[in-house]
């Protein structure tokens, strides 16, 4: 998962991009959307990697507090959401509204990691 994700995101975004840009038809161009395709699937597949391979030794300290993770991210998500609609509705982009969409990332990606992590973890026990 970890090779292939990101090698197939690679293809993927420099096939559009070299589809939709005609500037970026040239080698550097094919290389430079590669890059920024499979930095993009690293970023995606790894934790789900990471995830996968340490899931008995993150079930058991994580299972207590679950719970609040998930609602603690939710409301941070919410938050930065309502952030970028008023900055989005006033037409001013900051430094903190780079960090809003951070943070939604970062929250998506807690959310799923521990949505794969005990799901997974209740089919195996039941």
């Amino acid at each position: 998962m970890l090779w292939l994700g990101p090698l197939l995101c690679g293809l993927a975004v420099t096939a559009g991009m070299t589809l939709a840009l005609p500037d970026l038809r040239t080698l550097r161009g094919v290389l430079i959307t590669f890059a920024a395709g499979a930095g993009t699937g690293v970023l995606f597949f790894a934790p789900i990697a990471g995830l996968e391979s340490f899931r008995e030794r993150l079930v058991t300290p994580l299972a207590p507090y679950s719970f609040r993770i998930q609602w603690y991210t939710s409301i941070g998500m919410a938050l930065s959401l309502g952030y970028i609609l008023a900055s989005t509705r006033h037409e001013t982009q900051d430094g903190l509204f780079v960090l809003a969409w951070l943070l939604v990332a970062f929250g998506a990606m807690i959310k799923t990691a521990l949505g794969i992590l005990f799901r997974r973890y209740e089919q195996n026990a039941v």
